[in-house]
């Protein structure tokens, strides 16, 4: 049992997403979640896990754990966030992402570069499929599909406008979540 309570993020996008900033390269993700305080976070870059193994090696002999995870854009655009225990958990169910994916070319100057980095912050590549689109993945595929690799899943932001479970269909129908995510922003 912990003695104490932790201090978590379970919704950090890297610049790996087109709406993550450029400046949120894996030394910077870990080192300001240090000094912040926080004991957890999760890497849920959209519909990859392109940096969770980057920012796993950037935390190496900190204070942190670092979980590796998707944001999972639906069909629907609901987003739903994605977590897993381990790295090849998390790869091999973005192995059923990919093929479910848009095969829609990324526009860096309209939706922002999505950089992969290495630990280091190194540019190492750049994915070309824009990665904020929505997947042929239905909200109700994915507590069993995150569950079948390990994970968990939980509907991110239920309460903004736009990409949440209760713009999209009223409210959280029983789906099998037994979490939500409310934003704090």
């Amino acid at each position: 049992m912990l003695d104490r309570l932790l201090r978590y993020d379970l919704h950090i996008h890297t610049c790996l997403s087109p709406c993550g900033d450029i400046d949120m390269t894996p030394q910077n993700i870990v080192n300001m979640a240090v000094l912040a305080g926080l004991d957890v976070i999760a890497v849920t870059d959209h519909n990859s896990c392109g940096t969770c193994a980057a920012v796993m090696e950037a935390a190496a002999g900190k204070p942190l754990t670092v979980l590796p995870g998707m944001e999972l854009c639906t069909s629907e655009d609901i987003h739903a966030v994605c977590l897993f225990p381990t790295l090849s958990q998390a790869l091999a169910f973005e192995q059923q992402v990919i093929p479910a994916r848009m095969p829609v070319a990324n526009r860096p100057e309209v939706f922002g570069e999505q950089l992969l980095m290495n630990s280091q912050d190194q540019v190492i590549g750049r994915e070309e499929t824009l990665l904020v689109a929505a997947t042929s993945i239905s909200i109700d595929q994915v507590p069993s599909l995150a569950a079948a690799y390990g994970g968990t899943a939980f509907p991110a932001h239920i309460d903004r406008p736009s990409y949440s479970i209760t713009s999209a269909l009223g409210d959280v129908p029983p789906l099998g979540f037994t979490a939500v995510e409310i934003s704090v922003d």
